[in-house]
């Protein structure tokens, strides 16, 4: 499961993986514990936009004992990758 900041970012991650858009930065526990119980996921990348990569690493750490928060730093954002990049950067966030 990738999270991300918005509803286009989120379609098309959605198109390799399943994408979840957060409607901006904010990272609730009552968000969070929805998102697990509606996909069933225990493993979360986060792929905020460069200026909110310290917010998505204290997300990492509040919401530790729920589940494990993947932190990746974006330096573009999803919606402006090629479709090539796109499933290459994806594909390998998963393994």
């Amino acid at each position: 499961v990738v999270l991300v900041e918005d509803q286009i970012s989120s379609l098309r991650a959605s198109q390799f993986v399943l994408g979840v858009s957060l409607m901006g930065t904010s990272l609730t526990h009552r968000k969070l514990t929805r998102i697990m119980t509606d996909t069933g996921a225990r493993v979360l990348n986060l792929c905020l936009d460069r200026d909110a990569v310290a917010l998505a690493v204290e997300y990492s750490k509040k919401f530790s004992s729920l589940c494990d928060i993947v932190v990746h730093p974006m330096t573009r954002d999803l919606k402006d990758l090629d479709e090539d990049e796109l499933q290459e950067y994806l594909l390998n966030m998963e393994k």
